[in-house]
C-alpha cells in the first residue's frame, strides 16, 4: 500500500532546500565596488605665486612689476560655492623713473577672506569668480623719518580657471584680477597668478 505525502510536507521541504542554495548564490555574487569620485570637494588648501603691477601713482611715485604670493584655506559649501580665508603678500618696487626719484618700495601684507562662485563647471574644469576683502599693512611705515606706509582696508576681485588633475585631490589653475588698497593712498594693482590646490 502506497503512502501519500501530505502537501504541507512537500512545501516545507522545498522551502528548506531552497534556502541554502539562495544564500550560496548571494555569497558567490559579484562584490560591491566602492564608487570613486572623479574629484574631491570639501576642505582645501590653496597657494598661488605670481605678479602684480600697480597702475597708478602712490605718494607721487610710480611702481614697477612686483611679486605676489598667497596662501588660503577654504571649504566647498556646494560644488559651485566656496569660502576662503588666508593672507597674501605683494611687493611694489619703485620704478626707476619715479617722479620723485628716490627709491621707495612698498610691501603689502594682507590677511583676508573671500567667497568664490563657479559660473561654468564640468567634471574636472571650473571657471569661477572670486571677491574678497581684508586689512592691508603697507610697509615701511616711515622713510627718512616721514610717514609712508599705513594700515587700511583692501579689496580683491578676480576670475580664474581651475582644472582637477587625475590625482583627484590636486587641482591647478590660473587667476587674474585686481587688488585695491585704500592706504597710504588709493592703489590699484593688476594681478596674474598660477595656483595649486589640495582638497582633503
Amino acid at each position: 500500500m502506497k503512502h501519500r505525502i501530505p502537501a504541507w510536507a512537500l512545501g516545507l521541504a522545498t522551502v528548506l532546500g531552497a534556502g541554502p542554495v539562495s544564500a550560496q548564490g548571494e555569497a558567490e555574487g559579484p562584490a560591491k565596488v566602492q564608487q570613486v569620485r572623479a574629484v574631491e570637494r570639501g576642505f582645501f588648501l590653496e597657494t598661488d605665486v605670481g605678479a602684480n603691477f600697480i597702475v597708478n601713482e602712490v605718494g607721487g611715485r610710480t611702481f614697477g612689476l612686483g611679486f605676489l604670493t598667497g596662501f588660503h584655506m577654504g571649504y566647498d559649501i556646494m560644488p559651485f560655492l566656496s569660502v576662503l580665508v588666508g593672507a597674501s603678500a605683494i611687493s611694489a618696487p619703485s620704478a626707476p623713473d619715479s617722479p620723485q626719484g628716490l627709491p621707495a618700495d612698498l610691501f603689502f601684507l594682507s590677511p583676508q577672506a573671500a567667497i568664490q562662485l563657479a559660473v561654468i563647471t564640468s567634471e574636472r574644469n571650473f571657471l569661477w569668480v572670486r571677491g574678497g576683502g581684508g586689512l592691508a599693512f603697507a610697509l615701511p611705515e616711515q622713510i627718512n623719518s616721514q610717514p609712508y606706509g599705513e594700515t587700511g582696508p583692501m579689496f580683491t576681485a578676480s576670475v580664474g580657471f581651475e582644472r582637477y588633475t587625475k590625482l583627484r585631490h590636486f587641482s591647478v589653475g590660473l587667476q587674474a584680477g585686481a587688488t585695491i588698497f585704500l592706504k597710504p593712498e588709493l592703489a590699484v594693482g593688476i594681478t596674474v597668478a598660477p595656483l595649486l590646490k589640495y582638497t582633503f
